[in-house]
């Protein structure tokens, strides 16, 4: 093997590594949101995700929101915690 071949071979691959490593991924926040009523008003539910948006959380790009109704029965809303 061409020891110029060699060199350029290591090279490249030492600048593909060191890309990768410079790449982060986004992070993707978490909200969970428990609440003991059957349903979000849509008014409500548009008026929530407008705000977070307002302020760059933006729902498949950086956040995903987790939704949980109890329904009115209080009982359950330990369990719909995890």
């Amino acid at each position: 093997m061409n020891l110029k071949f060699f060199w350029l071979i290591t090279t490249m691959c030492l600048v593909a590594i060191h890309q990768a490593e410079a790449q982060q991924a986004k992070k993707t926040y978490r909200i969970g949101y428990l609440t003991n009523s059957s349903e979000f008003s849509k008014e409500s539910e548009g008026t929530f995700r407008q705000a977070l948006r307002d302020r760059g959380y933006i729902e498949e790009q950086n956040l995903v929101i987790d939704w949980r109704f109890s329904k009115g029965k209080l009982d359950q809303l330990p369990q719909l915690e995890g």
